[in-house]
């Protein structure tokens, strides 16, 4: 799962609304905590993968298996605080 690190996108002077460029209006943003992610269960990794175009940017992976489950994707929806709600398709 992509993420973007909000230091790297404050050091940059650019805010979040900047991860949803080029993408319409059915992504979101929601915020989380590195703590939140790794507090999850079983618990997740964070690892930076800044790009050309992004260098905020980062991948949220299960160290277990190569897909995050269903438990640990609810874990990170609760822990989370929606930012900008996607429009539902």
């Amino acid at each position: 799962m992509s993420v973007a690190l909000s230091h790297v996108l404050a050091d940059q002077g650019e805010s979040f609304e900047r991860v949803l460029d080029g993408r319409d209006d059915s992504y979101g943003i929601a915020a989380i905590t590195v703590a939140a992610i790794r507090r999850v269960s079983p618990p997740l990794g964070i690892q930076v993968a800044p790009e050309m175009d992004a260098p905020w940017h980062a991948i949220v992976f299960n160290p277990a298996n190569l897909k995050i489950s269903k438990p640990q994707r609810l874990g990170m929806r609760d822990a989370a605080e929606l930012i900008r709600t996607p429009r539902r398709i």
